[in-house]
């Protein structure tokens, strides 16, 4: 099942319609997000803040999520982004590797 909450979370991040409420329904209670350009950012509230800043930070995108690997609990995702940034910067092929960690509840 990790397998297609991971794929569930890319379809909702490329989702206009998708809001973040729908996003952090995915996550535990206690979560953990690393990220290149924000740092550690824990906890539901401070996680809701990142996709927010990042929703203003980028205009629009697609994940081409070519690859999900499932080792016990944890699932590596590889693929793609296109997308452009606020100030109008193509961001078009840039690669990414998430790695997601489920809980016995089948969440991130």
């Amino acid at each position: 099942m990790s397998v297609e909450v991971a794929k569930r979370y890319f379809e909702l991040m490329d989702s206009p319609d998708a809001g973040t409420d729908e996003v952090l329904e995915l996550y535990g209670e206690d979560p953990v997000v690393h990220s290149s350009r924000a740092g550690v950012v824990r906890g539901r509230e401070d996680i809701r803040q990142f996709y927010e800043d990042n929703a203003a930070f980028f205009t629009g995108g697609e994940h081409h999520m070519e690859s999900f690997h499932r080792d016990g609990d944890v699932v590596v995702c590889e693929g793609y982004l296109d997308g452009e940034t606020a100030v109008g910067r193509s961001a078009d092929g840039v690669p990414l590797c998430d790695v997601m960690e489920f809980d016995e509840n089948d969440r991130i």
